[in-house]
């Protein structure tokens, strides 16, 4: 099995004068305790908890704690405190935090790029109840997008956002069913976004900047100056 349980040996003891439940001799009985531990692909993560075996010196059975007499689950608890489960029982929550601090420390120290934040600030405030006073060129996608998309992509739900930042424009759409699209479609939209862009005169001169995304905000539609446009399966949010 690649995860489950196993067990390690603690440590014995010796206890003196306890009756064998089996030759009912008064005799030393040798005490074993075994930890368990939780593993993973034999990588040890954590213990589980520990057992107490023992074995009559006398007539060499061996039983466990469900057969112990009251005087010998006493000892046997007593002795099973004294001993403590290794370190390397701890080996793989051990990787694991390691890597953890490891990806942190990496998060922590990576430069930022400032438009990587910018994009996600545009994405939070992206709406389906476009204004064509505040938005008009997501207004007109949005009355486009409805007339012409398919009701069964639900086009009310779509969400849209346009701005213009100096010489750039930015014009994001928000397709939550566009994995459905067959993949020639995406570059068709996108191509319409161009054509209602173009007939905005305060976008004459900017660089534009489009991106189609699906529901879980990944771009999969996106044209930028000099690039061209990039149609796939991967996030092309790179480029915005």
């Amino acid at each position: 099995m690649i995860y489950g349980t196993r067990a390690s040996h603690l440590g014995s003891f010796q206890v003196k004068d306890i009756p064998c439940p089996y030759c009912e001799h008064t005799e030393n009985q040798n005490m074993s305790i075994f930890g368990r531990y939780a593993h993973i692909m034999w990588i040890p993560f954590f213990p589980v908890g520990k057992t107490q075996v023992a074995e009559c010196t006398r007539c060499k059975r061996t039983y466990d704690k469900s057969d112990f007499s009251e005087k010998m689950r006493l000892i046997s608890r007593e002795l099973k405190g004294r001993v403590k489960s290794p370190l390397w029982n701890w080996v793989g929550l051990g990787i694991v935090g390691v890597l953890f601090l490891g990806s942190s420390l990496i998060n922590a120290f990576k430069s930022i790029d400032p438009r990587d934040a910018m994009l996600n600030a545009d994405l939070a405030v992206m709406t389906n109840n476009t204004s064509e006073t505040i938005d008009s060129l997501s207004y007109k996608i949005d009355q486009m997008m409805t007339l012409i998309v398919n009701e069964e992509l639900h086009p009310e739900d779509f969400r849209y956002i346009s701005k213009v930042r100096g010489d750039k424009a930015l014009v994001l759409l928000a397709i939550p069913d566009l994995d459905d699209l067959v993949p020639e479609e995406r570059p068709q939209i996108l191509e319409l976004m161009e054509t209602i862009a173009g007939d905005q005169a305060d976008l004459a001169d900017k660089q534009i900047y489009y991106g189609i995304m699906n529901h879980s905000a990944s771009f999969k539609t996106t044209k930028a100056p000099g690039k061209g446009m990039e149609d796939g399966a991967i996030d092309n949010r790179e480029e915005l």
